[in-house]
């Protein structure tokens, strides 16, 4: 009964390989490449993730810094319109809005004014939009 491979299925291990193929590798032979690569990834780590947490803390300190901007021109574009400056106050609620275009306040203000203006702009605004 032959099988599906032929007659030379079952050969002896030796006969694949020698003794001396095993004496000659040593055991511990992949370890400087494993040591290597795993320097390799701790150093990028070291790099890598200080430098991720660095660049997510400062953007979200650039967020806060910009919407405390947005509400100190708010504010200035609050005391020109008590000061009867409607185009400072214009300008002011526009930098506001480009600081932080989700406030609503500022955006409030702005669409009064722009309104109140009609088709006359304020020389060097430029509507957020």
């Amino acid at each position: 009964m032959s099988s599906y491979y032929g007659k030379h299925t079952r050969r002896a291990v030796n006969q694949y390989y020698s003794p001396d193929d095993f004496e000659n590798q040593s055991p511990r032979s992949g370890i400087p490449f494993f040591l290597f690569f795993a320097l390799l990834a701790c150093i990028v780590g070291a790099v890598i993730v200080p430098g991720g947490l660095g660049a997510w803390v400062g953007y979200q300190e650039l967020q806060e810094q910009n919407k405390g901007n947005a509400e100190l021109h708010y504010q200035r574009g609050l005391g020109y319109l008590d000061e009867n400056y409607p185009e400072l106050a214009y300008t002011e609620f526009v930098i506001a809005l480009k600081y932080d275009p989700t406030h609503a306040a500022a955006r409030q203000k702005f669409d009064e004014l722009d309104k109140s203006f009609g088709a006359r702009s304020t020389p060097g605004a430029m509507h957020p939009r």
